[in-house]
């Protein structure tokens, strides 16, 4: 499993200022997807996207969104962390909204 979400969960965050964080953030979602007993087979797609609060003069980073796309349902699992990667919360939507 690390293997195929470590690939997917770092593209989008290569071209962000931000990426090293979110690379250090990848172990937190890999034990919750293992908590929530997500599998590596049902993972068809995996992002890790930074969550900015815009203020004058720029934006802050407040935290990390992990979408993850699932054969199993219609739908997404997303996880939020904090910037010091802890899980916030996480929930399902469409689909994948029983399984959080």
């Amino acid at each position: 499993m690390r293997t195929l979400i470590g690939t997917l969960l770092a593209v989008p965050v290569l071209i962000s200022p931000a990426g090293a964080l979110a690379q250090s953030c990848k172990e937190a979602v890999f034990a919750e997807l293992e908590r929530l007993g997500i599998t590596r087979d049902d993972i068809t797609e995996a992002r890790l996207l930074p969550v900015i609060q815009p203020n004058v003069g720029g934006g802050r980073l407040i935290g990390w969104e992990a979408w993850i796309e699932r054969k199993s349902c219609d739908g997404q699992t997303v996880i939020n962390l904090r910037t010091s990667c802890k899980v916030r919360d996480t929930y399902g939507r469409g689909g994948c909204k029983n399984d959080d």
